[in-house]
């Protein structure tokens, strides 16, 4: 997944998920400087990936 990001995107550049699950790519995104949209219709899966991203970037900014 990693690979596909940086050889498709430059930092700064939006990635889109539109079938999120756990949050995965946008957590993969954050990580590697690049911004995120994700959609996703479950609610439970929505709630999991909300949870991951804002876990990610508070260990973001203590770096």
């Amino acid at each position: 997944m990693e690979i596909c990001l940086f050889a498709s995107t430059q930092k700064g550049d939006i990635v889109l998920d539109p079938f999120t699950g756990s949050g995965t790519t946008g957590v993969v995104a954050l990580k590697h400087e690049r911004n995120f949209i994700g959609c996703e219709l479950v609610k439970n899966y929505q709630e999991m990936a909300q949870k991951r991203l804002d876990e990610a970037i508070v260990q973001l900014s203590l770096f």
